[in-house]
Formats: structure tokens, sequence, C-alpha cells
């Protein structure tokens, strides 16, 4: 197959994709977000990406920088994921000397390895790209010495404020916007921001669509926080946005605590995605106490 018509099959997803991507997805035991389907959805809102079901696999389409070919790692089973893999590599042989293997996780790692063995020139960890594994038990109990300082804040931030929790409807979704708008205003020095606020306005307007969950927190009856999330899998749940005015000293880690007691309890952990290399959000998430977390790297192999 020549690389024009290969890439000619790519397409932007709709919603009734899900039904082909999902059981993909969950034959794969990759954990990072851009595994699931509403974050493939979302990611359409801020960057160009398309994608097609290749060899029983999800497959973004790839770019080519230099001499090297730009592959995100195919979702899929081992098995479709190695076939996929050697089908696309062949259109771009002659033009590409190596392949970049992007947002690869630790099993994918593995597979990479015997797949190609000495052929693997590199592997670099993408740290800013690490998931934060929570162990929802105890982010909801908040047991023991770990957990005291949070403990102490909640308590505090209950004496200070009179807060309520309610889901997101369309009842209330203009003051979503609302919370979204101003949190986005505030910060938009940050080169990341419009991608992500792009990406957030669509979630809100497909929140049901995309089977999310939100929550809004409101303090004295204002709004002053959203949240999103959605189930990633059986055991998994995927906290995807949460957005706060932080001029209330505490309320990212109270509204969390409130969010998973309601939503979460079918779960055993959450996966609180990426810190972006945010020294404050990497700050908060490490402050979660993660039961572990998910690597994820980039590894550059010769063709």
């Amino acid at each position: 197959m020549r690389i024009s018509q290969f890439e000619a099959s790519f397409r932007k997803l709709t919603l009734e994709d899900r039904a082909w991507v999902d059981p993909i997805c969950r034959s794969d035991t990759n954990l990072l977000p851009h595994a699931h389907f509403a974050d493939m959805y979302l990611a359409q809102a801020a960057y160009e990406d398309t994608y097609r079901e290749f060899c029983g696999c999800v497959l973004l389409k790839p770019w080519v920088e230099g001499d090297a070919l730009q592959l995100q790692y195919p979702f899929g089973t081992p098995q479709n994921r190695r076939r996929a893999i050697e089908e696309v590599l062949k259109p771009y042989a002659l033009q590409c000397s190596k392949v970049v293997f992007q947002g690869v996780s630790t099993d994918g790692l593995e597979d990479l390895k015997a797949q190609f063995g000495p052929k693997v020139l590199s592997v670099e960890e993408r740290r800013n790209g690490y998931c934060y594994m929570l162990d929802l038990k105890e982010q909801i109990e908040l047991p023991g010495g770990d957990f005291r300082n949070k403990r102490k804040k909640i308590v505090r931030f209950n004496k200070n404020f009179a807060w309520t929790y309610e889901p997101i409807t369309a009842d209330n979704m203009a003051e979503c916007l609302e919370v979204n708008d101003r949190w986005f205003a505030e910060h938009i020095k940050d080169e990341h921001v419009l991608e992500e606020q792009k990406m957030l306005h669509l979630a809100l307007e497909e929140l049901d669509a995309l089977r999310l969950q939100g929550g809004l927190f409101r303090i004295d009856g204002k709004p002053a926080a959203i949240y999103i999330g959605t189930p990633f899998n059986d055991e998994v749940y995927l906290s995807m946005f949460m957005k706060a005015d932080n001029s209330y000293q505490d309320i990212a880690l109270t509204f969390t605590h409130e969010f998973f007691k309601i939503n979460c309890l079918d779960f055993l952990y959450d996966n609180e995605e990426g810190d972006g290399g945010v020294p404050g959000l990497r700050d908060f998430k490490t402050n979660l106490h993660p039961k572990f977390m998910v690597p994820n790297y980039d590894v550059t192999v010769q063709i």
C-alpha cells in the first residue's frame, strides 16, 4: 500500500465509533489515558488527530519528522499490535530509518523489546506523562498517618465554608462553563491551556453522549469547582478534569474526596493522569499519596 493511500484512510472519530473502539481498548492492558475512547474523542477538539481500525487495533495516524516515523503505540491484543506494527512500517521503510513509538506502556515496552531485539535504539521516560494511580479505598477512608494532614485540611475546610455538591446536568451547565472559563482566564499564560480548554468545553457539551460523570461544587451557593471523570475499565476510574477556584484554601482536596465518595465506590483505583510537568500540579498529585505510577515511554527502533 502506498503511503498516500494509507494515510488517506484515517478520519476523525465520531460518537458511533465507540462501538468498535471500546472492545479493542478493553483487550489491551494499557492504563494510559489515551487508551480510552473519551480521551481520544476529546483530544480531537485540540489536535488534528485521526484514527482507523488496522489489523484489529486502534491506530492513530502516524507522521514523519526528518528520517523518523512518529507512531503512537497501537491499542489491541499483543498479537494484533505486533501485526499492525509490521504492516504500518512497510510503506515507510524506504523513507524512514527509524520509528519513534510514543505513549508506550510497560507491557508495550517489553513487547517491543521482544519484537525488535537489538534494533531498539533508545527508551526515553516521559515523566510528565506518568499517571498517578490512587487506591480509592484509601482516598475515601483516609486511614493512618499518611492521610493525617489531608484529614485535617478537609475538617478545616468544612468548618470554614458552607458547600454543596450536585451532579452536572443541563440545568447547571452554564454555571459549569462559567467555572471553566474563569479558571482558564486566570491561567492563560500556560502554553497548554488553550488546548485543554477546548477539550473541557467539548466534554461538557457531550457529557452524556461520552458517558462522563460530572460534579459541581458550590460554596455559599456560588459555583466554585467542577470535576469530570469516567470508568476506564471494571477496576479503574479515570479522572479527566478538575477546575477549582483556589482562593478557597484546600478546595481541590475536599472536592476530590467528595467526588470519590459519590462516584467511585465500585472501583479499586483512580487514574489521575499525568501532571504535564507543571510544578504545582505535580505537588498536588504527589500529595494525594498515589499507590503506584503508570510509566509512559518513547521507544526508538531502527527500521
